[in-house]
């Protein structure tokens, strides 16, 4: 998924605090104003604490067709205080998470057609589970931000027939493991460091008022 970075330089005013929590992501011109040099030169918990610690909000993230702002982000860990039970449903993916994580290390270091399947089967069964409760999340974020994890599901989809395409041969599959890791691997960081955190953002708002 392709995340692009947005800096309101017109806003800015020069204070740095993205240069300091990114370093390889942000830095400043001649007259203090900040600008985007690697997107993704920092890992997107820093990119996303960058957004949030900008003392005047000029900084935004763009995934699809959504725009996701420090206001959609800030004070998420009000939101793990309701008792919606979204918060539930998010804690269960986060541990899911990590069980793909740990089936994708074992895929890739024994390429056995029984590790492949436990994968191909752990992964669909997951993306089925997020399908049903998106709209769950749907109802607390911009539908279009939810629409572009959705599409992610795709990307994810073809990789898992590639690897499981019966005439590959060793170097295809390979190549498909390789883009499967890619694709599930961005798609959990970028679920737990924006999705999430905008859904329990927007709980927090709630719990708040």
């Amino acid at each position: 998924m392709d995340v692009e970075v947005r800096i309101d330089r017109n806003r800015c005013i020069g204070s740095g605090q993205c240069v300091f929590v990114a370093p390889r992501a942000f830095d400043q011109d001649g007259d203090a104003k900040a600008y985007v040099t690697d997107p993704q030169g920092e890992p997107e918990e820093k990119i996303v604490h960058a957004v949030t610690a900008c003392p005047v909000q000029a900084i935004s993230l763009h995934l699809g067709g959504s725009r996701v702002g420090p206001d959609d982000l800030k004070d998420w860990m009000l939101g793990i205080r309701s008792d919606d039970p979204v918060v539930e449903l998010l804690g269960q993916f986060s541990d899911e998470h990590h069980e793909l994580q740990a089936a994708l290390g074992a895929a890739r270091a024994h390429h056995g057609s029984e590790r492949i399947d436990e994968l191909s089967s752990l992964t669909r069964t997951h993306l089925r589970t997020e399908e049903e409760a998106y709209s769950a999340i749907t109802a607390l974020v911009d539908p279009d931000l939810v629409a572009a994890f959705d599409a992610d599901h795709l990307r994810i989809d073809q990789a898992l027939d590639a690897l499981g395409a019966e005439e590959s041969d060793a170097e295809q599959r390979a190549r498909a493991m390789g883009d499967l890791t890619r694709a599930v691997s961005e798609h959990i960081r970028l679920e737990e460091t924006v999705l999430f955190p905008a859904a329990l953002a927007a709980l927090g708002r709630r719990v708040s008022r």
